[in-house]
């Protein structure tokens, strides 16, 4: 696998980077990009993986993922997150996964490392 292994991460850079470009898929860029992070750490590349993570937080703060509140401005009743609202309960449960992945990968890599979180404070455990 390792001969195949420049590949893959090619493939998912290129795929996130697609994810972002069209505005789709949001929620699967993050969990690629917490997935991303835990290869550069298991790789050495530890800088490489504090800064896919701390990007994908303050993303996923700009997205709304953190806030059980809905993210509407009530005078046009547009959204004003970044995410599309959750289906049903098993996507909310889905994106409450997903933020405590991030912010427990996050939470890691900082105390491991002495960089600087960008959690917000109340949610770094």
């Amino acid at each position: 696998m390792i001969a195949h292994e420049q590949l893959f991460l090619n493939r998912t850079r290129q795929s996130c980077e697609q994810s972002l470009a069209f505005a789709d898929r949001l929620v699967h860029f993050m969990w690629a990009n917490v997935i991303l992070a835990q290869y550069y750490l298991r790789a050495g590349r530890v800088v490489e993986a504090h800064n896919t993570i701390a990007s994908t937080v303050r993303f996923a703060v700009g997205a709304g993922l953190h806030t059980d509140a809905e993210m509407e401005d009530t005078e046009t009743g547009d959204m004003t997150s970044l995410a599309l609202p959750p289906a049903d309960p098993i996507d909310i449960e889905e994106r409450v996964n997903l933020w405590f992945s991030l912010t427990m990968c996050e939470a890691g890599i900082s105390l491991g490392t002495s960089l600087p979180s960008s959690a917000p404070p109340v949610f770094i455990f």
